[in-house]
């Protein structure tokens, strides 16, 4: 696709991107981008600008699309409205055009990147962008039928404060989500170290989940012909986490959430009557 592109639009992307001289990698299947070693750069606005300066061309984490639809299909409609979160320059949101879907959204921290893909996506009607941190969008609640991540949940892990930014991404990608919305996390992380973010549910917590997760598993690919995967073993494995916004669960978050508010009154005003009547 970027060697067929539209010359205009591609002299474009590599004047965004400095220049003419670059020198391009192949675009990858590879695991968590084995080809940059800073992954604790990874929550910084600028390392992101940089890097798609230095290196316009498409790139996919993990798997393209097509590795991914039938799952995608199972569970989202295509009349869906979509936020693909983390977007990068990817080629996933015009495939999932190309295969029927309607209303997509791409995000990410990075305006050189958000600045190319509008030139390159130009011809597609159906999609739209914005610069945004997931972690705090200030779009509107329940504004999403799909959210899909792939690979940004394991990028704001590498980041400083990793644990608690996951946390607050969870926190808004279940307040972008619509009462029947679904969460699609693509991932190379396994269970026992991703479903303590996407399974949450002590009732008294604030990152209570109020969704139930499937977990699906997808071979690594090969990196090489002589390569045999143990799958067994879950290194070998991406991951796909499914979590499906349930309805009796959010009320009985709100619920919650009307109790706790209605106790830090009454303490805030016993705290009032004790300064005003110390005896």
């Amino acid at each position: 696709i970027w060697l067929m592109m539209d010359l205009k639009k591609k002299e474009k992307m590599l004047k965004l991107a400095m220049g003419e001289n670059l020198q391009y990698k192949e675009v990858g299947e590879n695991e968590f981008d084995k080809q940059y070693s800073d992954q604790a750069q990874y929550g910084k606005i600028y390392y992101w600008d940089e890097r798609y300066r230095l290196d316009p061309e498409p790139f996919e984490w993990y798997y393209p699309y097509k590795n991914f639809k039938h799952i995608i299909n199972d569970f989202v409609a295509k009349e869906a409205k979509v936020l693909y979160a983390g977007c990068g320059n990817s080629h996933f949101m015009e495939d999932m055009v190309d295969d029927g879907f309607k209303d997509i959204v791409g995000c990410d921290i990075s305006r050189v990147v958000i600045d190319g893909m509008r030139i390159r996506c130009s011809d597609y009607p159906e999609i739209k962008f914005f610069v945004g941190n997931m972690q705090d969008t200030n779009l509107p609640e329940k504004s999403f039928d799909c959210i899909i991540d792939k690979g940004l949940l394991d990028s704001i892990l590498c980041g400083v404060k990793g644990s608690e930014a996951v946390e607050n991404y969870i926190q808004e990608i279940e307040r972008l989500l619509t009462e029947e919305g679904v969460f699609i996390c693509i991932t190379y992380g396994e269970p026992n170290e991703r479903l303590k973010y996407l399974e949450v549910y002590d009732i008294d917590s604030p990152l209570f989940t109020p969704w139930y997760t499937d977990v699906v598993g997808i071979a690594k690919p090969l990196e090489s012909e002589k390569e045999e995967l143990d799958m067994n073993d879950p290194d070998s494995m991406y991951y796909i986490y499914i979590c499906r916004m349930e309805v009796r669960l959010q009320k009985q978050k709100e619920l919650r959430k009307k109790k706790q508010k209605k106790m830090a009154k009454l303490a805030r005003e016993r705290r009032r009557k004790n300064r005003l009547n110390p005896l």
